[in-house]
């Protein structure tokens, strides 16, 4: 009777340990194909992120393509986004380095990384003279501490308008220049800054030649008019001293007929005169 117990109670532990096994089997299966379908590529997508992130671009990948089979439709689609962010991203530097405003971008420690052309012609330096270079060493001395107070508030997110920086040219004169500065953010933290400036001093040499020429305008306006007036008047003087001439002219005519009439007259009564005398 024990000798039975004790083998019942064996082939009972025996079948534990064999389930016990299975279900390990089972879980470590499971585990492994967890991980092939669905954390690495995760994983993937995640390095995915980080990559466009760095190119300030956040990625949208379909959540579907997690449940496929075929991995290589989600690495396909992964490039594809990739490569169309890093175009985005060339346009978008393209459009910003062709503006005709000055547009710079400096790094989170503010030394210059791109200039586009407008900035070149406005400050006379080419961009190998600047990249690489403290954007502070453009402004004039003792004014730099307003961009360092700028940058403190970019760096925390916030962005900043309607700075004015006095900035000193290649030819040594000294313009004052308005900007509007943002952040650039990658990876969640402020990478890099964009800082897009108007030549003030420029905008108002210009203002002041427009209100000049508005001024000659104006004068050149007033003169036309008065000189239309002055001919409106000679016109109608002209006209007055033609219809005063066209009278004095039928005055002469019907002078010179009623001359004529009285001349007949006379000769008309000399004849008769000199008729009956002869009688």
């Amino acid at each position: 009777m024990l000798i039975g117990l004790f083998a019942s109670d064996g082939s009972h532990a025996r079948l534990e340990f064999i389930l016990g096994l299975a279900a390990l089997a089972l879980v470590v299966s499971y585990s492994l194909f967890i991980y092939g379908r669905v954390l690495a590529p995760i994983a993937t997508i995640d390095g995915a992120v980080r990559e466009l992130s760095a190119g300030n671009h956040r990625a949208r990948i379909d959540v579907n393509l997690l449940r496929r089979d075929e991995f290589g439709a989600l690495a396909q689609a992964i490039n594809k986004f990739t490569n169309t962010a890093t175009e985005e991203t060339h346009h978008c530097r393209n459009l910003l380095m062709a503006m005709p405003d000055p547009v710079v971008e400096t790094d989170e420690k503010g030394f210059i990384k791109h200039m586009n052309d407008a900035a070149c012609v406005a400050t006379g330096y080419t961009p190998t003279e600047l990249v690489s270079t403290p954007f502070t060493s453009l402004i004039q001395q003792g004014a730099g501490y307003h961009f360092e107070d700028a940058m403190k508030r970019i760096l925390q997110g916030e962005p900043v308008k309607r700075l004015e920086l006095p900035l000193v040219l290649k030819d040594g004169r000294t313009d004052l220049f308005e900007f509007t500065c943002a952040p650039i953010w990658r990876q969640g933290s402020v990478a890099a800054v964009r800082c897009v400036g108007r030549d003030t001093q420029e905008r108002c040499r210009m203002l002041e030649e427009l209100l000049a020429a508005k001024s000659q305008a104006e004068e050149t306006s007033e003169k036309l008019k008065r000189t239309v007036k002055d001919l409106e008047e000679f016109a109608l003087l002209a006209v007055r001293r033609e219809f005063k001439m066209q009278e004095i002219r039928d005055r002469f005519v019907k002078l010179k007929q009623a001359n004529g009439a009285d001349k007949d007259r006379a000769d008309h009564g000399r004849t008769s005169a000199n008729g009956n005398g002869a009688v």
